[in-house]
């Protein structure tokens, strides 16, 4: 699962994976990032990243727990990239619509606030000032207001944005009310929506696919703990767990599956997040900022997060601290980059 940077206005908490590239003229990674600095600035990013934050830890608690550790930390680090955001050549973002997002935001749904379908209306960009191919390194940015940034890189260039089916293999972000999901932009569907592979569901929904069939429809995931359901990946009719919870589906040794709470581990322990099999009995992630990741002999480890400028690696770890990513990687081999901060690279 890969991280994707906040930024003026919205940009989904989690993205799809990309191969290296970079638009604009870079700078060194351990040059601070530019922060709008006035007392309406800070105000409205802390009032927004209080509400994002607040929000992701009711969402999806574990995930908080393994990107940031805390949600005072995710805060104080998000903060840092909505002031970059600000501050950014060319912006028609402004503290007053920060503001009107945090409002949003408040009330936003898990779906959205994880992977940004659908945006809320309030937290959608403005249309900046750069034409398309122009450098950029946030949406607010770009005439089209969607700035196409990979995810190995500090800068991308104004695009056009992604339509429902683009690929977004190479992308940060699929831009507003689309999801990155294997490498395609998508919708994902609402309760009673057929679904298949290429078509997931929101993300308190579950693909009930029937025996045999290769295509189900989107329905709710069971969340009461010890709740009858039949594991991911299972063709089996039936609801799964919803992971938003905390939850996994476990069979006992009558083949009968119940929802039971998902195990965490720390840096240093196995887990099994990145590949899980349904007949495993427990679903063990990461948290005190660390990311599980697949080491080279097959086995599964909870990878503690780099700081700022450290080495990072995308396949085998470490993962950066959010907002930060791994700059200068591809996922061709080439898996090893730094942590750089947004802000960092100028882009135009």
């Amino acid at each position: 699962m890969r991280v994707a940077p906040t930024s003026v206005l919205a940009v989904p908490l989690l993205a799809g994976t990309a191969l290296a590239g970079c638009g604009g003229e870079t700078a060194s990674p351990t040059t601070p990032p530019t922060l709008a600095t006035s007392d309406a600035a800070v105000a409205a990013c802390s009032a927004e990243e209080t509400a994002n934050c607040a929000r992701f830890q009711s969402c999806y608690a574990n995930d908080l727990a393994g990107q940031y550790g805390t949600v005072a930390n995710c805060e104080t680090r998000r903060q840092v990239s909505c002031l970059a955001g600000l501050a950014a050549t060319g912006t028609a973002a402004t503290p007053s619509d920060v503001t009107s997002c945090a409002v949003a935001t408040a009330s936003e749904s898990c779906e959205s606030l994880l992977y940004g379908d659908p945006t809320p209306t309030a937290c959608q960009s403005p249309a900046g000032s750069g034409a398309i191919g122009s450098g950029c390194s946030a949406n607010a940015q770009c005439a089209s207001a969607y700035c196409a940034v990979p995810i190995a890189s500090a800068c991308g260039t104004c695009q056009s944005p992604p339509t429902a089916g683009s690929s977004c293999a190479n992308l940060v972000s699929c831009g507003k009310n689309l999801a990155c999901y294997e490498g395609a932009c998508v919708v994902r569907g609402a309760s009673g929506d057929p679904c298949k592979a290429s078509a997931p569901c929101a993300t308190e929904l579950g693909c009930v696919i029937p025996a045999g069939a290769t295509g189900g429809t989107c329905q709710a995931e069971a969340s009461p703990l010890g709740a009858a359901c039949v594991p991911r990946n299972d063709v089996a009719n039936g609801a799964g767990c919803d992971i938003t919870q905390g939850l996994h589906c476990v069979y006992n040794s009558e083949n009968v599956g119940t929802c039971q709470s998902v195990t965490t581990a720390t840096a240093g322990q196995s887990c099994n997040s990145v590949v899980h099999l349904a007949s495993e009995l427990t679903y063990t992630v990461c948290i005190e900022t660390s990311e599980c990741m697949l080491q080279a002999d097959g086995s599964q480890l909870c990878v503690a997060r780099a700081a700022d400028n450290a080495v990072c690696n995308t396949v085998t770890g470490p993962a950066c601290m959010p907002p930060a990513r791994c700059i200068g990687t591809g996922l061709d081999g080439g898996a090893t980059g730094k942590c750089v901060l947004p802000g960092v690279a100028s882009c135009r």
